[in-house]
């Protein structure tokens, strides 16, 4: 079987989030929920945790990464590709 991460975002208020699980066909044992108000960029999908490289590994963490400008440019050099705006 696939052993794909899936995700589902929404801007706003829980509930938008759980219509929009509520509609997806989500298999699987393990489910972990996560808000967090954004502190970077827009409240946007795209800028909404968790972050996800290749559908295999989600960032999420709850606080203000202070240096994330740099560690992002260091990764974006050595190739990492960003789809978000914030840290």
């Amino acid at each position: 079987g696939s052993h794909r991460l899936k995700t589902a975002k929404a801007v706003g208020k829980v509930s938008a989030l759980v219509n929009k699980v509520n509609k997806q066909k989500l298999t699987g044992k393990i489910g972990i929920a996560h808000t967090r108000w954004a502190t970077h960029g827009k409240p946007t999908n795209a800028n909404a945790h968790p972050h996800l490289s290749h559908d295999q590994i989600a960032v999420v963490h709850n606080g203000i990464i202070e240096n994330y400008e740099s560690i992002r440019k260091k990764l974006e050099a050595a190739g990492y590709k960003f789809s978000s705006q914030t840290d």
